[in-house]
């Protein structure tokens, strides 16, 4: 029996459900680009948090706020967000995400707030690199299934969308 084959009998069916799980998988905030995630599985982070308006609306999957890591080959996997950025979210900061795979992660438009926007990545106020990345079956109840820019400059490079419910990518203010 391997590693996650253990970890899965183990775990039973709450590995599969999202109804006990934290506001952000991993958080990214006041770094550098020396720090470095590699090859993680970012999956089923649930960022529901009843008090709106709230930082624990945004990023399920990877919360960064001032921070400029680098994210490279994870995959991001059933995150949800209430409001913006389901699978990574960013505010003033400027990552690097090469090789990365965002899919089926959401951003919903709670209470009807004007947001649902950046099921795969929400971006605002940054320099952020997308480079080699790959965006599939993500939702959104706004725009930006796959990525969503407020407000950023920064660069896409050899990504691929498809599957997406809604604008691959969407921009505000940005040049992307």
């Amino acid at each position: 029996e391997t590693c996650a084959q253990t970890a899965k009998s183990k775990c039973g069916t709450l590995c599969d459900s999202k109804d006990d799980n934290c506001y952000h998988v991993v958080t990214g905030s006041g770094t550098d680009a020396t720090a470095v995630l590699d090859g993680v599985t970012i999956a089923l982070g649930q960022a529901d948090d009843p008090t709106f308006p709230s930082e624990d609306f945004k990023g399920a999957g990877m919360y960064v706020q001032g921070g400029s890591p680098t994210i490279r080959n994870c995959l991001f996997r059933r995150n949800d967000a209430y409001y913006q950025g389901g699978g990574l979210y960013v505010h003033t900061g400027n990552p690097q995400v090469i090789g990365c795979t965002f899919d089926d992660n959401r951003a919903r438009n709670y209470l009807d707030a004007g947001a649902g926007s950046g099921g795969g990545a929400y971006v605002e106020a940054g320099n952020p690199s997308f480079i080699g990345c790959t965006f599939t079956a993500n939702a959104v109840d706004l725009a930006g299934a796959g990525i969503y820019g407020s407000q950023v400059t920064g660069t896409i490079a050899d990504c691929r969308f498809a599957g997406n419910f809604g604008s691959a990518i969407e921009c505000f203010g940005s040049s992307l």
